[in-house]
């Protein structure tokens, strides 16, 4: 008996955990999983999470790590997976170089907004389905006045922003 109270204990703690953070444990519809599979048929060792406004899929496809967000309804919002910066558009890399010549590129994702025809207007991206995220670091012999990465965000029409810092 002493087991199964410490147990339900245990259990609800971890229930109000995640429900504060907003993450709940992952259950996932059929008709989201369905949706899923069709759209990455090859995708390995997915993991789900949810939230209170959509399903996050993080999986592997192609040796790239993927994550994919759904709505309840099986809608596909929107994924995102990591990608070379020298696989950005050559305009792209050519401004983020001349603009940022102090900085060196630690990491680029590709992110795909599928929902900005619906109205949804996520990272500001109303008119562009891709976005690319760039990670930047001072380059080593560089005086450390802000020793901070930056992170760009640059539209697939090679506008590039100030996204944050970190």
């Amino acid at each position: 008996m002493k087991k199964c109270i410490i147990t339900a204990c245990l259990v609800l703690s971890f229930a109000a955990i995640t429900y504060a953070s907003g993450k709940k444990t992952a259950f996932v519809s059929s008709l989201v999983n369905k949706n899923f599979n069709q759209e990455f048929a090859n995708a390995k060792n997915v993991s789900w999470s949810t939230y209170d406004q959509f399903m996050k899929a993080e999986f592997a496809q192609n040796n790239l790590k993927e994550v994919a967000y759904y709505t309840s309804d099986g809608d596909l919002v929107a994924s995102m997976h990591d990608i070379s910066f020298s696989d950005m558009p050559a305009s792209v890399q050519k401004e983020i170089i001349r603009k940022y010549k102090n900085y060196t590129v630690k990491e680029s994702l590709e992110y795909f907004d599928t929902a900005s025809d619906e109205g949804v207007d996520l990272y500001g991206n109303e008119d562009h389905n891709a976005l690319y995220f760039v990670d930047l670091a001072k380059k080593n012999n560089e005086p450390q006045k802000n020793n901070k990465d930056i992170i760009l965000q640059v539209s697939d029409t090679g506008n590039i922003s100030f996204f944050s810092s970190k």
